[in-house]
C-alpha cells in the first residue's frame, strides 16, 4: 500500500464514525510482533496535540482496519 491508500483508508473511516479529521497527520509504516508478524500503517490525527486524535492500524497487504479509537480530550 501506498501512504495516500492509506491516508484515504483512514479518512473515510473518520466520516464513517463522524470523527474530526484535523491535521497534520502522523503515519508509520512497522511490523508487527518483529520478525514474523504483519506490517501495518499506524495513522494519527492532529498528532501534534493531546487530544481531538483519531489513531488507527491499517494491515499493509489487506487494507482492513485492525483498530481504531478516537482520544476527544
Amino acid at each position: 500500500m501506498t501512504k495516500l491508500e492509506v491516508i484515504e483508508i483512514a479518512k473515510n473511516e473518520s466520516e464513517i464514525q463522524d470523527w474530526p479529521w484535523i491535521e497534520p497527520i502522523l503515519i508509520k509504516k512497522q511490523k508487527q510482533y518483529f520478525v514474523f508478524g504483519k506490517t501495518i500503517w499506524r495513522v494519527m490525527t492532529n498528532s501534534e496535540s493531546r487530544g481531538g486524535n483519531i489513531n488507527i492500524l491499517i494491515e499493509d497487504k489487506t487494507g482492513k482496519i485492525i483498530q481504531k479509537a478516537f482520544a476527544k480530550r
